[in-house]
């Protein structure tokens, strides 16, 4: 912010200095009819759109564009959809998922919020309140030579950042099991009267909006961890965020909930191996939060079901790296038989420094069988099929390539009907989850959702 602006605080508590000499009761009284006036509630707080209609008319459509990236069309020419706030939960910086279904105005301080949030696989009810702490406001039509806004806003008389705190509780069937409470800060912009909730530099590096940084502490044991969360930043994400135009979480804390975040305009080109593997992680978490508690915390589901998956790794063969991935179609049948659909991408490097990929249609009929948290699984080799749908390759003697896909396909189907026993991590009525520890230590995870 150009240090130029004409700033007020506003402070609900009683203003030991005031900026610029104006009294006290000047800015007391201001914060109390800017707080009587105008509803935080749909368009500061919890918007679902922001307008753009006037207010952003300087927006290039590269700029619109950018916004509708995160996820959405526009409503209307008018209105752009914000997205889901991202957050984290924990020193390992777990994934944590919040969505507000209702924000309601009790009072000028003080606001109502109903919200879902989610973390791994532990779905919560969040009641609680915002409490407005104080008002930074900017003039915008105050020392308008030097103030660089100036040159976009239509009609915007006042723009700055409200400061809160809150104290919520989360509720599992209805049982609380852990108290929230921290600080927050939303940046707003007054227009036509209206207060409306501030994108003015939403394609800026760095931007973020709607901030909040706090406590998750769990009644039972007094265990307490950061859980902060916000609109396109998180505060005090330190070595998370690997972004520099927008948040990226770096690869270290994939597996900490963040692997489906995934940077899809990398793998934008439908022809790039890993396509539709990023596609479908970039879609599982869509509308998380129409998953009801009652649902996830019912009594545990049976096996069988229809699911879809995808699934990463890699491994060595006679010399040449093979990173594979695959996103299919999982059918468990009540009898205890399965069938295992897929499409699975090779992307081998070859010993001679060639790259070669492959695109493989595979299906297994399969067995098995759950006793407790061990899952029984293998495949029937008679019915087992993998064959090559297409091969590319570059800087690789064709001949040998087509030699590797054979070799491929005979190493998967002399092992297919091997019962591996996994690990049953998560059976949900839209999830499960099972893993694999190799010998030398490390451990797989498969997720299939119904």
């Amino acid at each position: 912010m150009n240090k130029g602006h004409f700033r007020k605080t506003l402070s609900l508590a009683a203003m030991v200095t005031i900026l610029l000499c104006f009294p006290a009761s000047y800015a007391q009284k201001t914060t109390k009819t800017f707080l009587e006036r105008y509803d935080l509630s749909t368009t500061v707080i919890n918007p679902d759109t922001a307008p753009t209609d006037g207010i952003y008319s300087w927006w290039t459509e590269s700029t619109k564009k950018e916004w509708d990236d995160y996820g959405n069309e526009p409503k209307a020419d008018e209105w752009l959809y914000r997205p889901e706030p991202l957050g984290f939960r924990g020193n390992n910086f777990q994934r944590f998922y919040i969505h507000f279904d209702k924000v309601s105005k009790f009072s000028p301080t003080v606001y109502q919020v109903e919200a879902r949030s989610r973390c791994k696989d532990e779905y919560c009810h969040i009641k609680g309140q915002i409490i407005i702490d104080s008002v930074v406001t900017y003039n915008s039509n105050e020392n308008s030579e030097n103030n660089w806004y100036d040159d976009f806003l239509v009609n915007v008389t006042d723009y700055g950042t409200i400061h809160a705190h809150y104290e919520m509780k989360a509720y599992i069937n209805a049982k609380p099991i852990a108290r929230l409470f921290g600080h927050s800060s939303y940046s707003y912009l007054v227009h036509n009267d209206s207060i409306y909730y501030d994108a003015m530099e939403i394609v800026a590096d760095g931007y973020e909006n709607n901030q909040y940084s706090g406590k998750w502490v769990y009644l039972a044991t007094n265990d307490t961890l950061t859980c902060n969360w916000g609109d396109f930043r998180i505060p005090e994400s330190r070595d998370l965020d690997g972004g520099c135009g927008g948040f990226l979480p770096i690869e270290e804390y994939y597996d900490f909930g963040w692997k489906s975040y995934i940077d899809l305009e990398r793998h934008a080109w439908v022809a790039d191996p890993a396509h539709e593997y990023y596609l479908f992680l970039s879609h599982i978490d869509e509308d998380w939060w129409k998953i009801t508690e009652e649902e996830s915390h019912k009594k545990t589901p049976k096996v069988p079901g229809s699911y879809s998956y995808a699934h990463c790794f890699h491994y060595d063969l006679h010399g040449n790296h093979l990173e594979v991935y695959e996103t299919g179609t999982m059918d468990f049948q009540a009898n205890g038989t399965a069938i295992d659909s897929a499409r699975q991408v090779y992307v081998a490097t070859l010993k001679d420094g060639g790259t070669a990929t492959y695109v493989f249609n595979y299906v297994s009929p399969s067995r098995w069988r759950l006793n407790k948290k061990d899952f029984y699984f293998s495949g029937i080799k008679e019915s087992f099929s993998m064959e090559v749908a297409e091969t590319s390759c570059k800087g690789c003697d064709k001949t040998r390539a087509d030699e590797l896909a054979k070799e491929i396909i005979k190493a998967v189907g002399g092992s297919i009907d091997y019962e591996y026993k996994f690990h049953l991590d998560t059976l949900t009525s839209h999830k499960l989850q099972w893993s694999f520890t190799y010998r030398d230590g490390h451990t797989d995870t498969w997720e299939f959702y119904r």
